[in-house]
């Protein structure tokens, strides 16, 4: 695979995690912690988590599925930014 596939590659997993992310965050806020979220305040959230900037007024979550989608969200963060290094910095 040269390098432009992978980069591809890399855009559409990222993009395609950024979504899904943002649609389960939606939904686990109405379930879970009958707090709802429109999807641009998930989207925010997701994007805090991608950049690391910090979570702000939705920190602490009180059920154990948002915790475990919010740890999971911060190892698929993990992943992707390691998977960017070949795919995109080291070509």
């Amino acid at each position: 695979m040269n390098t432009r596939q992978a980069a591809r590659r890399y855009v559409i997993v990222l993009l395609s995690s950024i979504l899904a992310f943002t649609v389960l965050y939606s939904v686990g806020m109405q379930v879970f912690e009958n707090e709802p979220r429109s999807l641009l305040r998930s989207l925010q959230v997701v994007m805090q988590t991608l950049t690391t900037i910090g979570y702000g007024g939705d920190a602490p979550w009180e059920t154990t599925p948002m915790l475990v989608l919010v740890l999971t969200m911060q190892t698929a963060t993990l992943l992707l930014v390691f998977s960017a290094f070949p795919a995109v910095v080291v070509p």
